[in-house]
C-alpha cells in the first residue's frame, strides 16, 4: 500500500482528535467522537456510560456505525437506536431506563 494522497494536491489530511467532546443539552449527555481513531471512540463512549445511572440518555455522534461496541452496551445492560445513519455522519441513541 502506498502513501495516503489527497484528491487535490493542497487538500490536507484531516486532522485526528483523541479526546471526545462532551456536552448537556435537553437533558440528555452528547458525545462526539468523530474523527478519533479506534477504539478510542468505543473507549469514550463506554468511560461515559460508566459514570451513568438508570434513566440515563447518551446520544453518540460518529464517523461510522460502532459495530464492536454493540456487544459491550448488551453486555452492560444499555440498549441503543440508530437515529441518523450517513456516511461520516452516524447518530446513536444509547438508553437504560429502571425496570427495563
Amino acid at each position: 500500500m502506498g502513501p495516503w494522497f489527497p484528491s487535490k494536491p493542497d487538500t490536507p489530511r484531516p486532522a485526528l482528535r483523541t479526546e471526545a467532546d462532551l456536552w448537556p443539552e435537553d437533558g440528555d449527555t452528547h458525545i462526539d467522537t468523530r474523527a478519533m481513531e479506534p477504539p478510542g471512540p468505543a473507549v469514550a463512549i463506554l468511560t461515559q456510560l460508566e459514570s451513568m445511572g438508570d434513566n440515563a440518555q447518551l446520544i453518540a455522534y460518529l464517523d461510522r456505525e460502532p459495530i464492536f461496541l454493540f456487544p459491550e452496551l448488551e453486555e452492560r445492560d444499555w440498549s441503543w437506536e440508530i437515529e441518523n445513519k450517513e456516511p461520516g455522519d452516524v447518530r446513536l441513541r444509547i438508553f437504560r431506563w429502571a425496570g427495563d
